[in-house]
């Protein structure tokens, strides 16, 4: 497992220490055996399984949730380095829904039950672990008991209840613009979401509702939430992101980001990466900084102006997080991480 925090969302040609976002759309045939090799040298992987896209799901529909989970277990079972597996994609969305059919907290958790038991289930893949998926900011079109405006926080919350067992929570992030400050901005929403942040600082509205010590992988982010491309040069906001989430890191060991990913690598929407070279080289540069989310690995905790704490303060905070991380870590190597 990678100690460091970068990523981009599918394979790349950068090299790199940190993690790549893998994804495969498997459907739910129950006797397919096929599967993939997801190694990569000095990466480690993650993999976003999906039923499919579009209409098709990014989980089936309920009666197919067994044939879907076998199916899952397959992949497991064939595939070669990888250990995580993100269960579906953004299932408060529209565009994620089997059929245009909602899909409730209480019906992902149902499958991601499901799949989690069959995955582990394989022999030599009893510690995998199994993620829930990146809920999507901003986005208030599940309606429910108990949840009738559509928040999408509370969405996550009840969908972590209704998985039960988990072992780790994606996350994904956006601000609005590629100009660095979008990263730390605190804008807020409208009415009635007022006391949501409205820029990439979003993903801190999720962590109020994620339990603390478990592992958390940020497998979307991007400067293009209104939908624009990412630019052409260099802006900075890939080193101001990683910046924040160092700071982050640093201050809540309790709920460490492992990862954040690039979305995405390749051009197969406006918000692909390759042939950017702006974008490129603000990673690289940021890559070069070293950042890790381990304990006591992270050579350089950012600030970002005048309200950050000065340098002894931040020693403060890393021997805090040090000790904080050791228990964790303890406790992770028991579990099998």
């Amino acid at each position: 497992m990678s100690a460091y925090v970068y990523a981009i969302h599918e394979p790349n040609p950068l090299a790199y220490k940190g993690w790549v976002v893998h994804l495969a759309a498997v459907g739910h045939d129950p006797y397919d055996g096929h599967g993939w090799n997801f190694a990569a040298p000095g990466k480690t992987a993650i993999c976003r399984i999906n039923h499919g896209y579009g209409r098709a799901g990014t989980i089936p529909r309920p009666s197919l949730y067994e044939a879907f989970a076998q199916r899952c277990a397959n992949v497991a079972a064939a595939s070669e380095g990888c250990e995580r597996w993100v269960v579906g994609n953004e299932p408060n969305h529209p565009n994620e829904w089997p059929e245009g059919e909602t899909i409730t907290p209480g019906m992902y958790g149902a499958c991601f039950r499901m799949v989690r038991a069959a995955i582990r289930g394989v022999p030599g893949h009893e510690g995998d672990r199994v993620i829930v998926a990146g809920v999507a900011p901003w986005c208030a079109e599940v309606r429910y008991s108990g949840n009738e405006g559509g928040d999408w926080v509370q969405y996550l919350a009840d969908v972590l209840q209704a998985c039960g067992a988990y072992d780790g929570v994606a996350l994904h992030a956006y601000s609005r613009s590629a100009d660095p400050g979008a990263v730390i901005s605190e804008a807020r929403m409208r009415p009635p979401f007022g006391a949501y942040c409205s820029e990439f600082r979003a993903y801190r509205d999720f962590m109020e509702v994620i339990p603390e010590g478990a592992p958390i992988y940020m497998t979307e982010v991007n400067p293009g939430a209104d939908r624009a491309p990412w630019p052409e040069e260099d802006t900075g906001w890939v080193g101001a992101m990683y910046d924040e989430v160092a700071r982050w890191n640093c201050a809540h060991p309790e709920k460490v980001i492992r990862c954040a990913a690039l979305y995405r690598w390749p051009n197969y929407d406006r918000w692909g990466i390759e042939g950017k070279r702006g974008v490129v080289a603000d990673f690289e540069r940021a890559v070069g900084r070293g950042l890790r989310w381990r304990a006591g690995e992270t050579p350089e905790v950012p600030g970002e102006g005048p309200e950050v704490p000065g340098e002894v303060m931040l020693r403060v905070a890393d021997a805090v997080r040090r000790v904080a991380w050791g228990l964790v870590e303890l406790a992770d190597e028991l579990d099998g991480a």
